[in-house]
């Protein structure tokens, strides 16, 4: 049974048909097998029963023609009918009778007579010797008289009589004989076709019983599988068969569970990772709104950079305008020394000139210094703000880094600028005293004037350096802007983008949370 129901569909689709096939099979052969024991009856009965019913009849007939025979021959010659014509009927009678003497002999030597009726046959037999020797008689006696042979012709008659009811006794032994088997071939016809219609029965029963079971057996896997795939549909993937048949209805509902199990656990792998798209698209939102918040605080300090860079452009522009004018000055001085060298009697008055013009230089210095001073805070301020900037800001704060160092140098000048004016002054005193040492002393003058006039250079290609420097951070500052304003809008965008993948993964949730697994 087992093995059975592992069997393919075809097989138990074809094994109703088979198996009804197979019962007809069966029922054709008892029903041929009862044509041919009816057929064989028959045949029997037409090979034995009929002869001697046709044997009994044929006696009768002919005999009863002999006795006729015989009583025309009488009535003919007590007529005077011509005598060729008796003798021809009295010679005919003669061939008669012996011939069915011949006969009655003639069927002891046939099988189609049984015991009783061969006794028969044999006191028929007797009985008809005697009426045949009676008519004889009768017909030899007619040529002394019709009187005497009249005389025979009631002992021929009583012969005649006797022979009659054993030849009718013969036929009726053999019509109830017939009788008799064609009752035993139709009862036996009777109880085969009984046999065959309650086989016929039964067959149709089996067939359907085991049809019922194929179709059940097909049918009921169908219905698992119906019921498996409505299950799927409706999001449980939880439903499994469990069937253990081997046939093509099984191999489907496994293949129907494989996939609802694998299907089971893409559901579920695909719920766990959408839930961490969602927290993961949360966080970046998150952090993109940090970062939209920061970067638009860089941009405000970056324009804040700006502006402070503009207003040391502003500086260094002037401190460069005042470095050309102290070397112009300087210049100047180097020529009032030089003058000063060739007209000795006019010392007093150009080194009160020179004082002033000391003083002035002091003064210069001294805003020079101030200016060096703004410098080195205001490339303090651009690296602090180049810090803050991060990666962006590098670049920007070796070029703050380059200004400060230049402010330093420009402070360090000024300090040795305001030393020598220091020094020039007390010199410009002394020498007031010391108009004998005018010359000496305006040899150092004119030695100090000219350090003045290199320092002065340097002070204003300094200046030109910062300026340059200025122009190059601003530029930096405003592309630094632009960079901004660009990762701002980036940033904005990204945020769109991940506030719309965070929808999206909820919705896939959403949808997912339709499927039931395990």
């Amino acid at each position: 049974m087992k093995l059975f129901e592992n069997a393919r569909i075809g097989v138990k689709v074809a094994l109703a048909p088979l198996l009804t096939m197979l019962c007809l099979v069966i029922v054709a052969g008892l029903g041929l097998w009862a044509t041919r024991d009816l057929s064989s009856s028959l045949r029997a009965m037409q090979s034995s029963t009929l002869p001697t019913l046709a044997t009994t009849t044929e006696l009768q007939r002919r005999i009863g023609a002999a006795y006729a025979s015989t009583n025309q021959s009488l009535a003919w010659t007590g007529a005077e009918f011509p005598a060729a014509r008796i003798d021809a009927l009295d010679k005919a009678l003669a061939a008669e009778l012996g011939e069915i003497e011949a006969l009655i002999k003639a069927q002891h030597a046939l099988p189609i007579w049984d015991d009783a009726a061969r006794a028969q046959l044999v006191v028929l037999e007797k009985t008809h010797a005697a009426f045949r020797q009676t008519a004889l008689d009768a017909l030899d006696m007619k040529s002394t008289g019709l009187n005497t042979a009249g005389s025979f012709i009631d002992i021929m008659q009583t012969a005649y009589i006797k022979l009659d009811e054993q030849i009718s006794a013969l036929a009726a032994s053999q019509r109830d004989a017939a009788n008799a088997r064609v009752d035993a071939s139709a009862s036996a016809a009777a109880g085969k076709g009984m046999g065959i219609a309650v086989g016929a029965a039964l067959a149709l029963l089996l067939s359907a019983v085991v049809g019922w079971w194929c179709v059940r057996m097909i049918v009921a896997p169908l219905r698992a599988a119906r019921a498996l795939a409505a299950a799927v549909a409706d999001g449980d993937l939880r439903t499994q068969s469990h069937t253990a048949s081997r046939d093509e209805t099984g191999q489907v509902l496994q293949a129907l569970d494989q996939v609802s199990a694998q299907l089971g656990t893409l559901v579920s792998e695909v719920r766990g990772t959408a839930e961490q798209v969602e927290v993961a698209s949360g966080e970046i939102a998150q952090g993109n709104a940090d970062l939209s918040t920061r970067t638009e605080q860089q941009a405000s300090s970056l324009q804040e950079t700006a502006a402070s860079m503009e207003q040391l452009g502003s500086t260094v522009r002037q401190t460069a305008d005042n470095a050309s004018k102290a070397n112009e000055l300087a210049l100047n001085a180097s020529k009032v020394a030089i003058e000063g060298g060739s007209v000795v009697g006019k010392v007093v008055e150009t080194m009160k000139g020179i004082n002033d013009s000391s003083r002035r230089i002091a003064d210069i210095i001294g805003v020079i210094d101030g200016i060096a001073f703004q410098t080195n805070i205001l490339a303090l301020n651009a690296a602090v703000e180049a810090a803050r900037a991060g990666e962006q800001g590098r670049g920007f704060a070796v070029v703050a880094a380059e200004v400060r160092n230049l402010a330093q140098r420009s402070a360090e000048a000024a300090k040795q600028i305001k030393g020598l004016i220091d020094t020039s002054v007390e010199r410009v005193a002394s020498g007031t005293a010391l108009a004998d040492q005018a010359g000496t002393t305006m040899q150092g003058v004119v030695s100090a004037i000219r350090r003045v006039s290199d320092l002065v250079g340097e002070i204003s290609s300094a200046t030109s350096e910062q300026s340059s420097g200025v122009g190059q951070v601003g530029e930096a500052i405003s592309q630094m802007d632009k960079v901004t304003q660009q990762n701002a809008a980036l940033v904005e965008e990204s945020a769109a983008a991940a506030e719309s993948l965070r929808s999206q993964s909820r919705r896939l949730v959403q949808l997912l949370d339709r499927f039931q697994t395990a």
